[in-house]
């Protein structure tokens, strides 16, 4: 699968599912004007409900490295050693992109 084929939407829906292991809440969601989605909502294990977007956002990018700094060794070290060495390559994207690489999604 390549990242770069993927819309925001659908690389926050592998992120949220792969990495933080949450599910969809398709019965809310945050719509603009014309009732189109821009956000979905995200039933996290503990049951608590929030909008997520860690590719586009920094703030739930964190997240997902909080995530990854709990998780076991193998994939804590996976994470780190796929995540950019420049702190002005860190971005979004990045961390996305290392965690699927972490928890074994074949991202291109």
């Amino acid at each position: 699968m390549k990242w770069s084929e993927l819309n925001t939407r659908q690389r926050d829906i592998l992120v949220a599912e792969n990495v933080m292991g949450w599910t969809q809440d398709n019965h809310e969601r945050n719509q603009n004007n014309d009732g189109s989605v821009f956000a979905y909502f995200w039933k996290q294990k503990d049951g608590h409900r929030d909008v997520f977007s860690p590719s586009a956002d920094l703030l739930a990018a964190w997240e997902v490295v909080d995530k990854m700094r709990q998780s076991d060794n193998e994939t804590r070290i996976k994470f780190f050693d796929c995540v950019p060495q420049s702190i002005y390559a860190i971005t979004p994207e990045a961390i996305c992109r290392a965690a699927l690489k972490a928890v074994g999604v074949d991202i291109e």
